[in-house]
């Protein structure tokens, strides 16, 4: 009879602590300073909650209180309201930034952007209105080139990652009143203008007005438009202030911008554009209570802009993780080949003659085993993205190897290098040559050619760190065939030709391969490295020193006449041969 008595109170007791059945969920910051700290359910009842009554704490049952996120928002919208009254009923329709309407936030306070750009940071909340713009373009000045700008941009366009159908885009920002166009097209539009200001280096001023006005219509965007063309103009305008930023040297803010583009693409699907098995109204997110669902495309030509879109942010961010942090293969799920359904895109005037059902089929596969080195039938940008990713591994597992942080046995080591060696070979045998008059071919060619010899260079560095192979002379003929083509790029048209900002990084790895091999050929021939080394060996290195110091002295006055042009060595980085041949001057 005592053993029930006692199992009884026994239950009694842990009945205590048990959470009542039924008890909802409070929303995230609700719960009391006790039930946080316990990580325990409560039902936020004050001034003493359930939990707090049941089980007495040593401490009191505190709530901290304060507006809820839709308060404030509501707040702020009343308030945003209020101005735009004021701004209709006064003589300028023009937002004044020197009285600002809403605190700023306290987020933006901590920034490394250049001190010297004409923009604030790209994290920082600016005020707007339903519409998406302060600027009324009726009366806007910058509007009436806007027009011409468009015109100047589309051309090079491909090269900042423009992937839009152009003539769909003449008709949306150019075919109709900017005042009652959404504001995701005038989003874009600023982005375009400012590429167009920014690459005739005419006017900073207005330059700075465009990006003031392409930030201001971004928050909004991401949190109302749930319609894919809108989606596609975000991330279109998204694509180029990346590139924008990265030709100002502004990394952190390119970094920003290009990874809020992976983003809107994984939220809205663009990674999984399965032609096979479509499924048309699949749920993709819930945003404020509203449910989105993925929207069909209207045609062949929409179709096209989702695949070249997400094929753009994929290539970008690839491109970014090389000039950043190549020893990082941060993409997170997008490395799996289940995870990426999307086709590999085709030419954007190829979309209109093609039927949406004739285009299944075409699954991508990003494995390097396959289809990624097979580029004869590919358009350029699949050319692009499949080097891309090419020079990513390569560059990935040279980084991890020079630093020691590749967890991989030899026979693991060897058989990546294998596999990375015969996809370049294939490669560029598919590849279609460079023809000696760039101006008459592709620019975008030229590039891919370039990419592909730097994951060459960068392939033979992990075979020659790993005792594997050894290279030294194609290589040094691959690095120094990067920077002649930019010359020649550069010099073929008569003036400066903008290029891909990625074109810096291929001219900077270029250039640091020569002097590393160059400083390495050097301490041989001094006997440093192999000090009874015999004379065949030592005219043989010798020789191998004549030759790099030719092509030092070749490339370095490349990368010095890139510099002055500012289209692809940056100014940061135009002394970079210079300071690098000062390092190697230390070794004998």
């Amino acid at each position: 009879m005592s053993s029930d008595t006692g199992k009884s109170k026994r239950r009694r007791e842990r009945n205590i602590f048990k959470q009542p059945d039924g008890l909802k969920h409070l929303r995230r910051g609700k719960a009391c300073l006790n039930c946080r700290f316990l990580k325990i359910k409560c039902d936020g009842v004050k001034p003493t909650c359930g939990p707090c009554i049941r089980v007495p704490k040593d401490d009191p049952c505190e709530f901290t209180d304060g507006p809820s996120r839709t308060v404030m928002l509501q707040e702020n919208i009343a308030r945003l309201q209020a101005r735009v009254r004021e701004l209709e009923e006064g003589d300028s329709a023009r937002y004044s930034s020197s009285h600002p309407s809403t605190p700023s936030s306290s987020s933006g306070a901590d920034t490394v952007s250049n001190t010297n750009s004409p923009a604030p940071p790209p994290y920082q909340s600016y005020p707007h209105f339903e519409g998406g713009f302060l600027i009324n373009f009726s009366v806007d000045p910058l509007r009436v080139d806007a027009k011409t700008l468009v015109e100047e941009f589309l051309p090079h366009g491909p090269q900042f990652g423009f992937f839009l159908n152009a003539d769909r885009f003449r008709q949306s920002v150019l075919g109709q009143s900017l005042i009652t166009a959404p504001a995701s097209v005038k989003t874009v539009l600023s982005a375009v203008c400012l590429f167009a200001v920014h690459l005739s280096q005419d006017d900073e001023s207005r330059e700075a007005e465009f990006l003031r006005q392409a930030l201001y219509g971004l928050p909004l965007e991401m949190g109302n438009s749930f319609e894919p063309p809108r989606i596609m103009d975000i991330i279109q305008a998204r694509v180029l202030l990346a590139s924008y930023f990265l030709r100002k040297n502004q990394f952190f803010e390119s970094d920003y911008h290009i990874n809020n583009a992976v983003s809107l693409c994984v939220a809205y699907g663009l990674h999984k554009i399965s032609l096979l098995y479509p499924d048309p109204h699949k749920l993709l997110a819930v945003v404020d209570g509203k449910e989105i669902f993925s929207v069909p495309p209207k045609d062949s030509i929409e179709m096209g802009e989702r695949i070249s879109g997400f094929w753009t942010v994929f290539s970008m961010q690839r491109q970014m993780l090389v000039s950043r942090y190549p020893s990082s293969c941060a993409f997170g799920n997008l490395d799996s080949v289940d995870e990426v359904t999307t086709p590999w895109p085709l030419k954007m005037e190829d979309y209109a003659s093609i039927p949406l059902s004739s285009m299944a089929g075409q699954l991508s596969n990003l494995s390097l085993d396959n289809h990624v080195g097979t580029p004869r039938s590919s358009s350029e940008l699949a050319m692009y993205t499949k080097a891309t990713i090419i020079l990513h591994r390569a560059s990935y597992l040279s980084s991890k190897l020079e630093t020691n942080q590749l967890s991989m046995d030899s026979m693991t080591i060897f058989d990546e290098y294998m596999k990375l060696a015969d996809l370049i070979t294939q490669f560029q045998l598919a590849l279609k040559p460079l023809v000696p008059d760039i101006q008459s071919g592709s620019r975008t060619l030229a590039i891919i050619h370039s990419i592909i010899a730097c994951a060459y260079i960068n392939t033979q560095q992990i075979g020659t760190m790993c005792s594997l192979g050894e290279a030294a002379p194609a290589c040094a003929d691959a690095a120094l065939s990067v920077l002649q083509t930019y010359y020649t790029i550069s010099t073929s048209q008569g003036a400066p030709v903008p290029l891909n900002p990625f074109s810096s990084t291929l001219c900077s790895m270029a250039a640091k391969y020569l002097l590393q091999e160059r400083a390495r050929i050097r301490s041989l021939c001094a006997g440093i490295a192999w000090p009874n080394m015999e004379t065949s060996g030592s005219a043989d290195f010798a020789s191998q020193q004549t030759r790099l110091d030719a092509a030092v002295e070749e490339g370095k006055s490349i990368v010095m006449f890139l510099s002055t042009l500012r289209e692809v060595v940056p100014a940061t980085s135009a002394n970079a041969m210079n300071t690098n041949e000062l390092q190697c001057r230390l070794v004998p």
